[in-house]
């Protein structure tokens, strides 16, 4: 399967849930969509850093 197909099924999953969950708010999906760049950062950099992690070590000990 290519990427872009897979990119294709989670737009399409997450027109379909801001269409249902933010009906009032016609522009939310763009709204999103435009905050795209700036998650994928931030997500790049918590991969990047050794406290993303933590909270699974953290999770883990509690479990035992």
């Amino acid at each position: 399967m290519e990427l872009e197909t897979i990119q294709d099924r989670y737009m399409s999953c997450l027109r379909s849930f801001v269409e249902h969950n933010s009906s009032q708010n016609p522009t939310r999906f763009h709204e999103l969509l435009v905050r795209l760049p700036e998650v994928q950062s931030a997500a790049a950099l918590l991969l990047e850093s050794k406290m993303f992690y933590v909270p699974f070590l953290l999770n883990s000990a509690i479990q035992r």
